[in-house]
């Protein structure tokens, strides 16, 4: 049949007049269907009904059958052809690209692929209904329009580029079907699925989410970038995907996330994997984004591009802007907290409050920190630190509102101290300072649930006319002494010494209130002094009457 497309056009039409003859006779359908398991179009064959039994080589299939594809004329060529039934023999036997219409009106613009077996075969053994695999071929270049068709039984003339006329057809025969060999028994196409596939290739395309949890400055929070393949090839080589970072937003300069290894410069993260991406599949990389103080109040922007080497589709390698949700947010995270009044609390006599802020957040806390103090009811306040540690207190009544000059720095505090002087007549009773609080701006609601500090109880005021003991003793523990003469003070050394008393919580009851229970700012610099000042340990001193040694006057 090779030599049917060189010969003169009369004498392919002498030939090929023996294919016209079909009607009543046609007992094969053909069917040609794209497999995106292997990119390949597979041709298949279907007898309608069984050949005669009684015809003897009754499977036997005319080697000069031919069966002719078409497409709309284009850049397309057929690639490799597998012969699957029989093995080996099927093969392409010519394209013509037709340059317009010929006298018989063979379709204008149209490309011709035409297959035949090389030589007569009689391996298949056709049964009604049942499918077999003929061959099947992939393609060079682009498809152009919809796709592929079977050229109908018979013969027409097409034209080519140089004006030349050639025969072209579709023609299947076996021997035990009606007319036998020489006889076309093709039908008719069935089951067709042969529309233009791309040619393989990955295609990749990049969504940045939104930051969970939501930007809070000082915290950080994970950006979600999705890398897909659409196409239908996977990945090869290094895929690779660029997020540009907004201002004063920061990651870190290495890291690695899921499969990607990252890095960042300037406002540029360039994330890359070895990973392969299969046809369908996708990567996820989270991004630890951390906004800075300065970008409180702002909406983010961010965008980011995909690449990988093969990609025949390029322009959805982007994922435009997408914009944060919300507006980043402060972390600032301000506390309170207040010591037992030093010196002991004194009818008449002044002691201090010593009272400690400190920002647990992330953001700085604004010079505008407010703590408000609320001294005991019958007490009045003394006179302030000239500078208390940059905190300035406004009074009124038994409420002293106090503010810092200064910022807080993220895990830092500041000390200052609220003196007040217990009335006369409250020598020897009881007193409850109230809850400290503090606030300060830019503060999120879900921060402001330690903004309280705890009650402080004195419980017993000291009358001024009291008596006043030195004591000097050395503790039975730490009484080895060193060449110094000077206890051990190894429980300060290795930092096991609490800052608040702690026999109350061993059940011990003091009589007339403690002097101090508690060492906070700005005494507890006592914890750091080394030499003849370090503190040894917690004691209890007990005074008793002399008249009666098991009753204790005070501890």
């Amino acid at each position: 049949m090779k030599e049917l497309f060189t010969q003169k056009v009369w004498v392919r039409i002498v030939v090929l007049c023996l294919l016209c003859c079909t009607s009543g006779w046609a007992q094969v359908e053909l069917s040609l269907r794209y497999q995106a398991s292997d990119s390949k179009y597979h041709m298949y064959a279907r007898p309608t009904v069984d050949p005669t039994p009684s015809v003897t080589n009754r499977y036997l299939t005319d080697g000069s059958s031919l069966i002719t594809i078409t497409t709309i004329a284009g850049s397309l060529s057929i690639g490799t052809v597998t012969s699957v039934n029989p093995a080996g023999i099927w093969d392409l036997a010519q394209t013509q690209r037709n340059n317009g219409v010929a006298a018989s009106g063979a379709p204008a613009n149209t490309d011709f692929f035409s297959f035949y077996p090389t030589a007569n075969f009689s391996s298949i053994l056709y049964s009604a209904g049942t499918e077999v695999e003929l061959f099947n071929f992939d393609v060079v270049g682009t498809c152009p329009g919809s796709g592929f068709s079977i050229l109908p039984s018979g013969t027409q003339l097409a034209e080519d580029e140089n004006g030349g006329q050639y025969v072209v057809g579709s023609y299947y025969s076996v021997r035990g079907y009606a007319g036998g060999l020489g006889t076309n028994h093709f039908s008719a196409p069935y089951s067709m699925s042969a529309a233009c596939q791309a040619p393989p290739s990955p295609d990749l395309v990049v969504s940045v989410g939104q930051p969970s949890p939501a930007l809070v400055a000082g915290l950080s929070s994970t950006m979600p970038v999705v890398v897909s393949n659409i196409g239908n090839s996977p990945t090869t080589g290094v895929t690779s995907f660029t997020l540009s970072l907004p201002a004063n937003l920061t990651v870190a300069s290495q890291f690695t996330t899921g499969s990607f290894s990252c890095s960042t410069v300037g406002s540029q993260v360039s994330c890359t994997t070895s990973s392969t991406i299969t046809a369908g599949s996708s990567l996820t990389a989270g991004l630890p984004i951390t906004p800075t103080v300065a970008a409180i109040g702002s909406t983010p922007v961010f965008s980011a591009t995909v690449a990988t080497p093969g990609e025949s589709i390029t322009a959805n390698n982007s994922s435009g802007t997408v914009t944060a949700a919300t507006p980043v947010q402060s972390s600032v995270d301000v506390l309170i907290s207040m010591g037992y009044p030093a010196p002991a609390p004194t009818a008449g006599q002044s002691s201090n409050i010593p009272v400690l802020v400190t920002n647990s957040g992330g953001s700085p806390a604004s010079p505008t920190v407010v703590a408000v103090i609320t001294i005991p009811v019958g007490t009045s306040f003394g006179t302030f630190p000239v500078n208390n540690n940059g905190w300035t207190c406004a009074l009124s009544g038994r409420v002293a509102s106090c503010t810092l000059a200064a910022s807080i720095s993220p895990g830092g505090s500041s000390a200052f101290v609220v003196p007040f002087i217990p009335a006369t007549s409250q020598a020897g009773t009881s007193l409850t300072i109230s809850p400290a609080t503090v606030s300060t701006p830019g503060e999120m609601a879900s921060n402001t649930t330690n903004n309280s500090s705890s009650a402080i109880v004195i419980n017993s005021v000291q009358a001024s006319s009291g008596m006043v003991v030195q004591a000097r003793a050395l503790l039975s523990g730490p009484a080895i002494v060193d060449n110094n003469g000077l206890m051990r003070d190894n429980l300060r050394t290795a930092g096991v010494l609490p800052a608040v008393e702690p026999y109350t919580a061993m059940g011990y009851t003091y009589v007339g209130g403690p002097v101090a229970t508690s060492i906070a700012a700005p005494y507890s610099t006592v914890f750091g002094d080394r030499g003849v000042n370090s503190i040894v340990d917690w004691v209890i001193l007990e005074l008793r009457n002399p008249a009666n040694p098991t009753a204790v006057v005070a501890s």
